[in-house]
């Protein structure tokens, strides 16, 4: 075993070994082998440039450790290089040269635009489709915009990133096919170009001149700014197949893609003590087949994608992290879906197709010629779901009419009949879904706890794959700058995908959903939502406060139990919700709920199906519906010949109505003019026993009507309701 020593004033010619013989470079540690028990040790207060590249495997008793030594500040590892000898173009332009390819630029610790069109929010989409997007108003440029990048609002939930390959008048064509479409009425924008140059702070990289362009706040010249240029992808790369690594008391910042980098197959590695910040895309990310992770006691902030992310790794445990202000740059960091998440647990999203090969050797000589016509135009065109390949193919085949995210000429002359239609979609999924369905990996045992997230662009923390845990975390103000989606998430695209997992004593604030750049004006921001074909998930003991709506079961979700948590100040509490595939949301349970109103416009449930008459999602029972400003706490839509219909209950009208929830309570004033009961909570995000002291202006009593005096006691990771007497 040997401890090795890198200092910025050591020698790469030294050996290494003591403070005295210390390398200086990351490039020098690069070069040298270790052994098991090794210890790689940076010095404290010090700033080391470059890539880290870890080859070689420590054994679990004698793990090759990188940390730190000396006093003072955790050592600085950086993919960022100053630069300076500017030169001024004399209209508030400076120019130096950078022979390396520039990925973000910072001016004195803030990150800096990349030059873009329009300076700040969005233009809006006037046309288009998965390759096109036409703005007469903004794209009439007097200069060409090939080479741009676009960056589109697709959906509510995603931004997509695309190549402009072409530009003419008001259209530009992008390199390749979107997973979504441009959608009249949806936000872009565009950046690097040189011809975008023109804010102040904004920045530009010619990669033809390797020249590096940046016009300064103020016109202030450059060397009064400390400008750091981000030339390094990854901070810490782990190699395939390498094991028993420890790695603590670093700061690892400003990287293009990730800080650490766990490569495929790599395994029982430790990340503890460390603070990571201002990434591109992700924090720590762990690609597939990695596992037996521990990450923990990390600080992870300012990452424009993900500040944890794992993809099909197994046996993890990511517990007591701080993550804090993720994806909150709309348009950067990860392209296309799963961007803005704190803490992402995921399994491969497979893009759906009706591939080439099923075209050419099963639908041709399956189906009659004139249907694999209708089939032809969306050979290749990726989907992210069957739900969207199911619609195409509906469109085309005159099936409906109401298409929302295609294109499809519906004009066409020849239809096939309504029941042969039928057959054939059901063919071409069957086609379809097997190939979608023939790579199988894993994600499962994965355990993410005690977590304190704060402040993310989609979820604060996503849980996807097979028994895994999501307990005892802490998720404030989620959904900020994307919309539809969930602080606590799950998803999945087929029955194997998302199941027995647990979500419990999570504390979860302030779910908000943003329509910037969209077509909507609606926001959906909940606290926990297990999506489509998620099954067999238990929800216990979470408390979710300040959002659209408390816990969402969604479309195909079935089997899931929800249990003991307090839902309050949520716009609806428990929603059930069957909009595409009916009888498909099936089997929940719901009981021991406290699902409490707030206002007098909020509702403790909301049982929905847009897509038949009759919908009941499960057992309910032992809940308690409050809302002491209404007497009707609960909430129900069907969908029945083209009618949606809105029905309105108490807890008697509800029990006679559904038939269950005989053992529920209700706390639902008789007389809605009459004025209701205030109402607090008192949420304990700590590990220990807390004490709450109760509010002098009035009389309050617990959930049971029993007299509060000075103090309130609440257990960890919990909350307690007071009701005005």
């Amino acid at each position: 075993m040997q401890q090795y020593y890198i200092s910025a004033a050591g020698n790469d010619t030294a050996n290494g070994k003591s403070i005295e013989t210390a390398w200086k470079s990351i490039e020098r540690v690069n070069q040298a082998k270790f052994e098991p028990g090794d210890r790689l040790l940076f010095e404290c207060g010090q700033r080391f440039e470059g890539e880290l590249k870890i080859k070689n495997s420590g054994t679990k008793a004698q793990p090759i450790v990188i940390s730190s030594y000396g006093e003072g500040a955790k050592p600085v590892i950086t993919g960022a290089s100053c630069s300076s000898n500017f030169i001024s173009l004399n209209n508030g332009i400076y120019v130096a040269d950078m022979p390396q390819k520039v990925y973000q630029l910072f001016a004195n610790d803030q990150l800096k635009d990349l030059a873009r069109i329009p300076a700040k929010g969005f233009y809006s989409i006037e046309a288009g489709d998965k390759r096109n997007l036409v703005d007469n108003q903004h794209l009439n440029l007097a200069y060409n915009l090939t080479g741009a990048t676009v960056r589109i609002r697709a959906v509510n939930w995603q931004y997509e990133t695309a190549l402009v390959s072409a530009h003419e008048g008001g259209k530009i064509t992008f390199a390749e096919n979107m997973m979504y479409q441009c959608n009249p009425r949806y936000g872009y924008l565009l950046d690097n170009k040189l011809e975008f140059l023109t804010e102040e702070g904004q920045w530009f990289w010619d990669e033809k001149t390797n020249k590096l362009f940046v016009k300064t706040e103020n016109t202030i010249p450059p060397e009064f700014f400390k400008i750091e240029a981000v030339i390094f992808k990854n901070g810490i790369t782990i190699a395939e197949n390498v094991e028993h690594i420890s790695i603590s008391n670093l700061q690892i910042e400003k990287y293009e893609n990730a800080a650490i980098l766990g490569l495929g197959n790599s395994s029982h590695i430790s990340i503890s003590d460390c603070n990571i910040n201002d990434i591109n895309v992700y924090g720590i990310c762990l690609e597939i087949n990695s596992g037996n992770y521990s990450i923990k006691n990390n600080t992870i902030s300012d990452i424009r994608g993900r500040g944890i992310s794992t993809l099909e790794s197994s046996n993890n445990q990511i517990t007591h992290n701080t993550v804090l202000r993720c994806g909150l740059e709309p348009g950067y960091g990860f392209d296309g879906v799963n961007n803005g998440l704190g803490i992402a647990v995921l399994k491969t999203e497979v893009v759906y197709k009706i591939s080439t090969a099923t075209f050419d050797k099963v639908l041709t000589s399956n189906i009659p010629a004139e249907v694999t016509a209708l089939v032809k135009p969306f050979v290749e065109l990726p989907y992210p779901d069957e739900k969207f390949v199911v619609e195409v193919l509906e469109l085309a085949f005159g099936l409906r009419t109401d298409g929302h995210l295609v294109s499809v000429d519906n004009a066409a002359a020849f239809k096939p009949e309504k029941a042969d239609a039928e057959n054939y979609l059901l063919q071409i999924m069957a086609w379809v879904n097997a190939e979608a369905k023939a790579q199988k990996l894993e994600s499962i045992n994965n355990r993410v706890a005690y977590n304190y997230v704060d402040q993310s662009g989609y979820a604060g923390i996503r849980v996807d794959g097979t028994h895994s845990i999501a307990e005892f975390n802490v998720i404030k103000n989620s959904l900020l700058h994307m919309n539809d989606g969930g602080a606590l998430y799950c998803w999945a695209q087929n029955e194997d995908y998302t199941h027995h997992n647990i979500l419990r004593n999570n504390i979860i604030i302030n779910a908000i959903g943003s329509c910037v750049a969209t077509a909507n004006d609606l926001a959906y921001g909940y606290g926990i939502y297990t999506d489509n074909k998620c099954h067999h998930i238990t929800i216990e003991n979470n408390t979710v406060v300040g959002t659209v709506g408390g816990i969402l079961i969604n479309d195909e979700a079935h089997h899931q139990i929800i249990t003991g948590n307090t839902l309050y100040d949520n716009q609806m509490g428990l929603v059930f919700s069957e909009y595409f595939m009916p009888d498909t949301l099936v089997e929940c349970e719901a009981y021991d709920n406290i699902l409490f109103a707030k206002k007098r416009n909020q509702r403790a449930l909301f049982v929905e199906c847009r897509c038949r008459e009759k919908f009941e999602p499960g057992l309910l029972d032992r809940n308690l519906y409050a809302n002491p400003y209404y007497p009707f706490p609960i909430v129900a839509l069907t969908y029945k010949d083209n009618v949606r219909s809105f029905k309105e209950y108490t807890l008697n009208s509800w029990q006679k109505h559904y038939g269950q929830d005989g053992a529920s309570k209700t706390i639902a004033t008789a007389n809605h003019d009459a004025g209701g009961q205030q109402s607090h909570i008192f949420i304990n995000e700590t590990k220990e026993m807390k004490s709450f002291d109760v509010p002098t202006d009035l009389v309050y009593t617990d959930l049971n009507g029993n007299i509060l005096k000075d103090k309130v006691e609440v257990a960890p990771f919990s909350s307690v309701i007071i009701l005005q007497k």
